[in-house]
This record gives C-alpha cells, structure tokens and sequence, in this order.
C-alpha cells in the first residue's frame, strides 16, 4: 500500500515515473522542465525525485530526494552541469503528509 501512496502522489504532484519496481522499492520521476534561451544555448533545469520504500518487520520506511537537474543544450549536444539537492523542509513534509492521506484513503477502501 505504501509503493502505491508513494506512486500516486508523485504521479498527482506533476512527476513522470521514469522507473519504478515494486520489488526493490525504488522509483524515479521527473518533472515538466524548466528552459531558459541564453545566447545560443538552453539552458534546462529538470526536477527529480527518487524514491525509496523499504519494509522493516511491520514497518514501512519512505525515503525522498529531491533534486534539479541542470543541463545545457548547445545546438549540438546536452552538456550536465550538475545538480541542486532542493534542502527545503516544506518540499518534503508536505511530500510526507501527502503520502500519509493517500495511505488512509487506502487504508479505507481496503477495510471496506
């Protein structure tokens, strides 16, 4: 039920699933990329989110991470310049108390 919560809500908050595998635990997604024209290059900045769930005994564990892609695309090819780790806390609590709703509203159809 966890995997799904997880799925659902990154899926709802606009990130594409890139891979995900309910037997390790891990997904991947991006977001809608960010371009800005800079003389004759792009420049993008590409959110991403990784996922991972882990059961512990009776216990679920949920790691995110929050990252921007930068790259730079220059006519000719795409050239990474990294990343930024997005540190907020908000972007990550609200993240979890997302996932908790989705968890109780599964919990419910499942009772049912």
């Amino acid at each position: 039920m966890v995997f799904g919560s997880v799925m659902s809500v990154l899926q709802d908050s606009g990130y594409r699933i890139q891979a995900a595998d309910l037997s390790t635990g891990f997904i991947n997604g991006t977001g809608s990329t960010d371009r800005k024209r800079f003389l004759s290059r792009v420049d993008s900045r590409i959110p991403v989110v990784t996922a991972f769930v882990e059961q512990y005994g009776s216990t679920t564990k949920v790691r995110l991470n929050f990252v921007v892609e930068k790259n730079i695309f220059d006519g000719l090819s795409t050239r990474s310049k990294g990343e930024d780790i997005i540190l907020d806390a908000a972007v990550y609590r609200e993240t979890f108390e997302k996932i908790d709703q989705a968890l109780f509203v599964r919990q419910g159809l499942q009772a049912k």
